[in-house]
């Protein structure tokens, strides 16, 4: 997406919260001062994958406590720090094990802050070996059109 349209779609978004336009402006060059100094980089870590079936009507779902084997967990969902382990509404999971890459988030004007970004299924997929893409294949053919996959995401 061109940075104009981005730009329309900021300002779009903007008008229907109210903003005025002296504010909106404010915000679109707050928006481009942030995407300027944000870095993504290539991390030396491993990540651990496991993906789960979630029905779309979440009333099918059932929590389920899924282990993290000691590594950080990422990507926003409920973590029992006690316990070591995800707490996911889902119907079935499958550990899909390690990929030889993860990816850190910098400010070029926060030198000591970092924090590891999750990946998009495209990503994870072009790491997976011919085995892991084959459980995944088998894992997904199990449900229908009702499930969606997410991945929960680990650095080790």
């Amino acid at each position: 997406m061109s940075l104009s349209a981005e730009l329309e779609r900021a300002f779009e978004y903007l008008s229907r919260l109210g903003f005025r336009e002296c504010e909106k402006s404010l915000v679109v060059k707050d928006v481009l001062a942030l995407k300027s100094s944000l870095r993504f980089f290539r991390s030396s870590e491993i990540s651990f994958l496991i993906v789960i079936a979630v029905h779309k009507n979440k009333y099918r779902n059932q929590i389920m406590k899924i282990r993290c084997r000691g590594g950080t967990p990422i990507g926003g969902y409920q973590h029992d720090n006690v316990n070591d382990c995800y707490e996911v509404s889902c119907v079935h999971y499958l550990s899909l094990g390690y990929i030889p890459i993860s990816f850190q988030l910098t400010n070029d004007d926060c030198p000591h802050w970092a924090t590891y970004v999750p990946l998009p299924e495209s990503v994870i997929i072009r790491y997976l070996n011919d085995i892991q893409k084959m459980n995944l294949d088998k894992f997904k053919t199990q449900f229908d059109d009702n499930f969606s996959f997410e991945y929960l995401q680990m650095v080790n």
